[in-house]
């Protein structure tokens, strides 16, 4: 199954998805099987997502997803655009941590890259990227 998603950014959790998808959490429920195939119309990117383990417990579950973005712009492990839900990367901050008017680049689990703010107790996400 194809979702058409419509946004900016080269991931899934900052456009028409994001509403639909909590944060932290897969866009699994569009696919079968844990498979999830994407398309931005505002850009043409394409991202897969696949999850591969899921271990069902007390309290949260955790699983293991993959996630193929055709434009994101990162260095994964072995070049070859899959990021690993597992995976976070932080970069690019400029000014000092936890002062007002810093800023950094954090990427997550689809690999979108939201520009942060960072004040002295708070972090405020916008809508800026890269």
């Amino acid at each position: 199954m194809v979702a058409i998603v419509a946004g900016q950014d080269t991931g899934l959790f900052h456009g028409s998805l994001a509403p639909r998808v909590g944060a932290g959490q897969s866009a699994k429920t569009f696919g079968q099987a844990g498979e999830g195939v994407f398309v931005n119309v505002a850009h043409g990117n394409l991202v897969l997502q696949r999850r591969d383990e899921l271990l069902i417990g007390r309290g949260a579950d955790a699983d293991v997803l993959r996630t193929y973005n055709s434009q994101a712009k990162l260095t994964d492990d072995n070049g070859d655009a899959w990021w690993l839900g597992g995976y976070r990367l932080l970069r690019n901050l400029t000014g000092t941590v936890n002062t007002n008017g810093s800023t950094i680049v954090s990427n997550g689990m689809d690999p979108s890259s939201p520009k942060r703010h960072l004040g002295a107790r708070l972090v405020v996400p916008t809508t800026s990227q890269r």
